[in-house]
């Protein structure tokens, strides 16, 4: 992995370890500060569950799914061009969100979270690293689908390329067929002409010894 994508992770571990312990020093357990209506909050949540507080209470089964992720992540940052960058941001951002998450279970056995959203009757609190998470996973889902578009139009200009070539053949063909059949028409004529020579020279040869016989004739 190069030190510049590793600065990065890092980067993003820091500002979510950063954010988490300013939400801690600030709030009571649990407190609920609103700052856009009922709609958005700040809390002090401890999460034993992994994001948006789901599979609560499975310790073990939540560190294991997220090492998981983390080890694909890293085995599809190795399969990715460095030309891909939509996709590499993604992966880096996922990373940092995945390693927030696991130090804080790996040494506060829960996860801090400060974020909450309260829409529908329905509350949900998450922190920073939820959201480099979900943020990743969208620019990876958008660099595949425009990837994916991509080599759909070059697959069709390549079958737009190849009918308009069969198609030049075809015309060049034709067009080889006249020149070939105009080739051929004067010698058509020539053997015509040749026949009508022969015809009148034999017509000739006729009339002579017809007249012959006529003069011998009249002798």
């Amino acid at each position: 992995m190069k030190k510049q994508h590793i600065r990065w992770i890092f980067a993003y571990i820091c500002i979510d370890q950063i954010t988490k312990f300013i939400a801690n020093m600030a709030l009571d357990l649990n407190e609920e500060v609103y700052i856009l209506g009922d709609v958005l909050f700040f809390s002090d949540a401890q999460n034993y569950g992994t994001a948006f507080q789901i599979v609560e209470g499975h310790g073990l089964t939540v560190f294991f799914t997220l090492l998981l992720s983390l080890i694909l992540l890293f085995s599809f940052y190795h399969h990715t061009k460095e030309s891909e960058r939509l996709t590499l941001n993604g992966i880096l951002l996922m990373m940092g969100g995945i390693c927030g998450n696991l130090l804080d279970r790996i040494f506060l056995r829960y996860i801090r979270d400060f974020i909450g959203i309260s829409l529908f009757d329905t509350k949900v609190v998450l922190n920073l690293a939820d959201l480099f998470l979900w943020g990743g996973l969208i620019c990876i889902v958008i660099a595949e689908v425009h990837e994916y578009r991509q080599k759909m139009i070059q697959k069709q200009a390549a079958q737009t390329k190849q009918d308009t070539n069969k198609e030049g053949n075809a015309k060049a063909e034709g067009l080889d067929q006249v020149v070939m059949d105009a080739d051929a028409t004067p010698a058509k004529e020539e053997i015509i002409c040749d026949i009508s020579e022969n015809l009148e020279q034999v017509g000739l040869e006729t009339t002579s010894e017809d007249r012959n016989k006529e003069t011998n004739h009249s002798e």
